[in-house]
């Protein structure tokens, strides 16, 4: 498969992704216009946000069993359809709240589906030694979607109709089909272990009983996990302990980290990804620990190495897996991942406001620290937790001869 298909077949995903995210955005802003009601946009949301935790799984059986490019084509062929009926609902101003949520639902069962597909599908058409490129490559685009999407959603919203703009994310949809069916009339993906019938059971027995990959599953999970306790209390203190302008400023900081940590494909010529990997944790961890006990501009510094960070974890964590699964189970170990991060990071998301109004406050209040900032401690404390995992990463990496 020549280089130019790959990378195009990548930019096709990548733009759908941030098509994605804008649109996402766009009707959430056009869903609260129409209700006005909190309720119902908190609904929607939470039923939404189930889809990924009861999909994962199939998506990860059917991955494997089926052609990647059918299921990417499907994806993009019922993401088309749904943005249709949008744009016939809202060019009519019509409004029906269970229409609206059924359609969402599929726009997110699809994005399920295609993710799982999309990162089982990479590793069947580029070598080994290139994955790290590509998977950076795949990086731009999800740092792009984070930091443009809302933006793009926003200005989208008020500057068009929002027919129009979902019809941008219609031809974006369009092209991704064409690339997938280039791809797929020029390349045999089906390898001669692809349809062995392996079942979920045998799959994470597999990967437990490897240390190096079981370390690698535990403790990119747990950061994650961590990290999205961090995501859900930064804004509060920030607002709280500097103001809105210092939001602004950490949001493009930690943005533009996020962004370069693409030229990781450069770096780790020089360094190892396994090095790379526990540095990059251990600078999350640090940065952390020093946001929430420090009240300066360094704040800037330490949020650029915590996007960094986090871009470099997500590309060689990525890489890790796609080199070492076995083709015929990539689908299945991707859902495991996938599936263990949806329930850990709302977990740790619940315990994390509890833990500050018992645990941090009386902690700033013993260390005589700004009682009124407690949420300060409670990230300087998840700092240390990161800080843990990479220190145990230091001794208990396991050994890659097992692979």
């Amino acid at each position: 498969m020549s280089e130019k298909n790959i990378i195009n077949m990548i930019l096709s995903k990548g733009i759908s992704s941030l098509i994605g995210v804008y649109s996402s955005f766009m009707l959430n802003l056009w869903l609260f216009d129409k209700t006005n009601s909190y309720i119902i946009f908190i609904i929607n949301t939470t039923a939404i946000s189930l889809i990924p935790l009861i999909f994962s799984i199939p998506a990860g059986i059917i991955s494997d069993k089926i052609k990647k490019t059918l299921i990417l084509i499907i994806c993009d062929i019922i993401t088309i359809l749904s943005f249709l009926i949008l744009i016939f609902i809202t060019y009519f101003d019509y409004f029906n709240q269970y229409l609206y949520l059924f359609i969402i639902s599929l726009i997110s069962i699809s994005n399920e589906f295609r993710y799982t597909a999309t990162t089982s599908l990479i590793p069947e058409l580029a070598s080994k030694d290139n994955l790290i490129k590509y998977n950076s490559i795949q990086q731009i685009f999800r740092g792009g979607a984070i930091i443009l999407g809302p933006i793009l959603g926003g200005i989208s919203y008020v500057q068009l109709s929002i027919y129009i703009s979902l019809s941008i994310a219609i031809i974006a949809h369009i092209y991704s089909i064409i690339i997938l069916m280039k791809i797929s009339f020029n390349f045999n993906y089906y390898k001669s272990d692809t349809h062995q019938n392996v079942k979920y059971i045998d799959t994470f027995k597999w990967l437990w009983k490897i240390t190096y990959l079981r370390h690698y599953f535990l403790s990119s999970s747990l950061v994650t996990a961590i990290m999205s306790s961090y995501m859900a209390i930064i804004t509060p203190y920030i607002l709280t302990s500097y103001n809105k302008n210092t939001l602004i400023f950490i949001s493009v900081s930690q943005g533009v980290g996020l962004l370069l940590s693409v030229y990781i494909s450069i770096i780790k010529k020089y360094i190892k990804e396994d090095v790379l990997y526990h540095f990059s944790i251990f600078t999350i961890g640090l940065s952390m620990l020093f946001i929430g006990i420090i009240k300066n501009d360094f704040i800037y510094i330490f949020t650029f190495f915590i996007g960094f960070g986090i871009g470099v974890i997500a590309i060689i964590n990525q890489t890790i897996w796609q080199k070492y699964t076995p083709q015929n189970i990539l689908g299945k170990v991707t859902s495991i991942r996938t599936f263990s991060l949806y329930i850990l990071s709302p977990l740790c998301i619940y315990l994390t406001f509890p833990f500050t109004e018992n645990i941090s406050k009386k902690l700033a209040y013993i260390i005589s620290y700004n009682i009124e900032y407690p949420t300060g401690i409670t990230i300087s404390l998840l700092g240390i937790f990161v800080l843990l995992i990479s220190l145990f990463l230091l001794t208990k990496t396991g050994a890659k001869n097992e692979l």
